[in-house]
């Protein structure tokens, strides 16, 4: 396990936060782990528990970053705790055993980049469903003026109802800001390296640019993922090649078996594709991305990713 590398020491007998008791990690990386935990009274009552590591040895600015980047995630999730694509914040507790710890509802689903793994033969329209419910929770984010910050295949869970119906949630907020919650300069410290490639390229250049337009980069190359079953680049520097060379993401590059011709929900889901990850060529990229003559919002984003999905209530409305 991660934590056996990082100086925290091993425990006997149970582990508990409050009256939860940790279970199993179900994912980690450098700064946290994902528990699945039980109430300790009532067995059958399941949360998901992510806990902030701060081992013994870590420095004051490493154990301050953690705590700031639980605490932004924590304030960000319960500002739009009524979306039903977002995966909802139950508890906080800020003086955990192991560190800071954030509990989420139950849900059984994978990671997006598991759950697509696992489930090669998704028809066309599942995979634009999965577009549409993001698209949904990110609009209702831009709605209450929250930044994502961190939107990639990591940061949405995914799983099929008894109907085989696709549902999501989208979480991960720990690179987010709002209104009265900051962002961070330290992402690569929270994000582990092979999802910095669904980043907009100017917040590389300078994370103080992180906001909508970022966002929206972000779903589009998320989109062309769950189109192509590639991401984006292999790497950052291959993005920035393959935007300077094309001036956007082109799913039909790699995938000439998206439906576009008279399918409406192919082109529209290409269109979001192609306009989100827009970037002038041979301009800088910290200049203001335009589209059409003006700039893409993220409702625009995400009523091209349900428009042809029969959903005709407005964009960020919840279902």
């Amino acid at each position: 396990m991660l934590k056996d590398n990082l100086g925290i020491r091993p425990r006997k007998g149970k582990l508990l936060v409050g009256d939860w008791e940790l279970d199993d990690v179900i994912d980690e990386c450098e700064a946290y782990q994902d528990w699945l935990a039980h109430h300790r009274d009532l067995a059958s009552t399941k949360m998901r528990a992510r806990v902030y590591l701060v081992p013994e040895q870590t420095s004051v600015e490493r154990r301050q970053q953690l705590r700031r980047a639980a605490d932004r995630e924590a304030q960000l999730l319960f500002d739009v705790r009524e979306h039903p694509n977002i995966l909802q914040i139950t508890n906080y507790s800020t003086d955990a055993p192991l560190g800071p710890t954030v509990f989420f509802q139950a849900f059984d689903g994978a990671p997006l980049y598991a759950f697509l793994r696992h489930h090669p033969d998704l028809t066309f329209l599942q995979r634009v469903e999965i577009v549409r419910q993001v698209g949904l929770a990110l609009a209702y984010c831009h709605g209450r003026r929250i930044i994502h910050g961190a939107l990639c295949p990591q940061s949405v869970l995914v799983r099929q109802d008894e109907q085989g119906g696709i549902v999501t949630r989208l979480f991960n907020f720990q690179l987010g800001r709002g209104e009265n919650v900051t962002s961070t300069l330290h992402a690569t410290s929270l994000v582990a390296e092979p999802w910095l490639v669904y980043q907009a390229p100017e917040v590389s250049e300078d994370p103080n640019l992180r906001g909508l337009e970022s966002d929206l980069f972000s779903l589009g190359a998320l989109a062309y993922f769950v189109l192509t079953g590639q991401p984006p680049a292999p790497n950052r520097a291959a993005l920035l090649e393959r935007l300077e060379r094309d001036g956007h993401l082109d799913p039909l590059a790699v995938n000439d078996g998206i439906p576009t011709d008279g399918a409406e929900c192919g082109k529209s889901v290409v269109t979001l594709i192609e306009d989100a990850t827009k970037r002038h060529r041979h301009l800088p990229w910290r200049r203001r991305r335009r589209v059409g003559g003006a700039p893409l919002r993220g409702r625009d984003c995400a009523a091209a990713a349900h428009a042809d999905a029969g959903d005709r209530s407005p964009p960020g409305a919840p279902r």
